[in-house]
């Protein structure tokens, strides 16, 4: 490249750098003053399952604050679409109305061909899903068929958690290096998880912390109490 286009590229770095005002902003690292509140509705864990025969697919959100299945029902001259999915119980073999706000159909876990023949409560109220599956306590059921895990003595959500080098997936689970830990957090109540963390790792960034952490199922509360 010649003398004169050098100096021409010099001349159009210059001048295109000038018709732009730079301007840099660097904030120092704070520690939050106070507790951290989680807005639930950033994102839900679901499940895909099909209901009824032939069956129809919808996700299906993850409640840890009830213990039944819940489906949203379509209304009278209404169809299921993709942002107000609804089960068309009208079009299943299968489906049987127990009561005003209850029913019985089949349900298939994506991935699993088994078959649950689920007591469900139904729903007219539309979301952007197609029901819920509740994996709280079992007094907190509101019909007295648990028809997801009837086998299941200690029923509870738990929280996985890596205790070292680990990531988490949302649509293919932990992932760990070959030497790393998880650990199983069982709930601790039916509003919450409490767990001891003794230090908190940030990239080089170091905190020693010696305290109980809860993270709140029907609250958007991730918090160390008296900390």
């Amino acid at each position: 490249m010649g003398s004169l286009q050098v100096l021409a590229l010099l001349l159009l770095v210059v001048a295109t750098t000038a018709s732009f005002k730079l301007k840099v902003h660097r904030h120092l690292p704070t520690r939050f003053a106070k507790h951290f509140h989680h807005n639930p509705r950033d994102f839900v864990l679901a499940l895909d399952l099909a209901i009824g025969r032939p069956k129809q697919w919808g996700e299906f959100v993850i409640d840890t604050c009830s213990a039944d299945i819940t489906v949203t029902m379509c209304k009278p001259g209404l169809t299921s679409t993709e942002l107000n999915p609804c089960f068309d119980w009208s079009k299943s073999s299968t489906f049987k109305r127990l009561s005003d706000d209850s029913a019985s159909d089949s349900l298939i876990l994506s991935g699993d061909e088994r078959k649950i023949n689920a007591t469900f409560l139904t729903s007219n109220t539309q979301a952007s899903y197609l029901g819920k599956v509740g994996f709280g306590w079992p007094s907190l059921r509101k019909h007295k068929d648990d028809t997801l895990y009837p086998d299941i003595t200690n029923f509870g959500f738990s929280l996985s958690i890596g205790l070292d080098d680990c990531m988490a997936m949302i649509i293919l689970g932990p992932g760990c290096t070959t030497n790393a830990q998880t650990l199983h957090l069982p709930v601790t109540s039916k509003s919450y998880w409490q767990f001891a963390v003794s230090e908190i790792t940030f990239g080089a960034i170091k905190e020693p912390t010696n305290a109980q952490v809860v993270i709140a199922s029907n609250k958007e509360y991730f918090g160390m109490p008296k900390k």
